[in-house]
């Protein structure tokens, strides 16, 4: 009889430690869930973020082949004006006189109105 009490107390430690076992691992199973829950959704964001940033980036992008194409117009116009008040001149004579570089001015500033 006594040898099935010290039995059945052996058999109860060995119970209670199973459980307080178990419960720990349970704790650390929620734990490790809950880690990779927050990790998902930093994944998330990230993702998000990157997807916000490529569109800025696009954005970025278009804009510059804007600003290009915008560049290379006025730099045709430009170009277009240094040959018509070269034009000018050589039409005027010397070029050096300043009938000539009135009538390149008026030019111009003809030029600048109409092209605006």
């Amino acid at each position: 009889l006594e040898s099935s009490r010290k039995q059945v107390e052996v058999d109860k430690k060995a119970k209670d430690e199973l459980i307080r076992e178990r419960d720990i691992l349970h704790k650390n199973m929620i734990k490790a869930v809950q880690s990779a829950e927050k990790q998902q959704n930093l994944i998330k964001l990230f993702e998000q973020d990157k997807r916000t940033l490529e569109h800025e980036i696009s954005g970025y992008r278009q804009e510059a082949q804007k600003q290009r194409k915008i560049i290379q117009q006025l730099e045709k116009e430009r170009d277009r004006y240094i040959n018509e008040s070269s034009s000018l001149m050589q039409k005027a004579g010397h070029g050096d006189g300043p009938i000539c570089l009135f009538m390149i001015a008026i030019n111009i500033t003809f030029l600048l109105t109409t092209s605006a």
